[in-house]
């Protein structure tokens, strides 16, 4: 009895001294352990640093919406990564539109912002994350000069769906059927789920301006404003 309580303490305490060497032997051979606190203070610098960067390039994009040249009636701007950030604005007064956005990478670089005059949009497209066009319009087009004024209407007093509404009564089609209601309605439902909107412009250099909202919702509201833009600029051309 006395014997096989001695292997068996000389096997544990055997076992405790193997433990204990691997301990030591991998706390020798790996690196440094991780610093928790080091890494946190690591990632508030950073935080900060972003932000200060943020509201430089927020402050130069308000400057470019309100200058001699431009004047933003109508504007939005979003975070699109942690300091950089994008844009875009109306000047009703000149029927101009600006898209743009900043560099992440140094907030001294010249903001990448261009306006364009409403006459030189020649589509505007409304695009879903599969890169479909879930609505459209020709500006340059008679047919859709009709269209797209009912349907900008339209979409300020009823949204997506009044987009539908205001088209068919921009139209020449006095009673329209069910399955023609029916297929519009299915367009809007498309148009709800886009959230990339595309300008495409009569200019070699810069054919066309784009940018990716967060929401739909937003995309639609600024489809419709561009379309108002187009609009506009149509009758003022007309009365002159």
């Amino acid at each position: 009895m006395l014997d096989v309580l001695m292997t068996f303490f000389t096997i544990v305490f055997l076992l405790f001294i193997c433990g204990y060497l691997l301990v030591r032997y991998i706390k020798d051979h790996s690196g440094p352990g991780v610093d928790h606190e080091q890494v946190s203070e690591i990632r508030q610098k950073h935080l900060v640093e972003a932000k200060k960067k943020y509201e430089i390039n927020q402050a130069k994009v308000s400057a470019l919406m309100n200058s001699e040249k431009f004047v933003a009636h109508q504007k939005h701007i979003q975070r699109k990564w942690e300091s950089d950030l994008e844009f875009i604005a109306v000047d009703a007064d000149r029927n101009l539109l600006m898209i743009g956005h900043t560099s992440i990478y140094d907030e001294h670089k010249k903001i990448n912002g261009h306006a364009v005059h409403a006459n030189k949009i020649i589509s505007v497209t409304l695009l879903n994350d599969a890169g479909d066009a879930v609505s459209q319009a020709f500006p340059q087009s008679q047919s859709t000069k009709r269209i797209l004024g009912g349907a900008a209407i339209g979409g300020l007093a009823f949204g997506g769906a009044g987009a539908v509404v205001g088209a068919i009564a921009g139209s020449k089609v006095k009673n329209p059927t069910a399955e023609q209601l029916n297929e519009q309605a299915v367009q809007a439902a498309k148009a709800a789920e886009g959230k990339r909107l595309f300008v495409g412009l009569n200019d070699l250099k810069n054919p066309h301006l784009e940018i990716t909202f967060k929401t739909s919702d937003k995309a639609r509201e600024w489809y419709n404003l561009v379309e108002i833009l187009i609009y506009q600029n149509n009758n003022d051309s007309g009365k002159n």
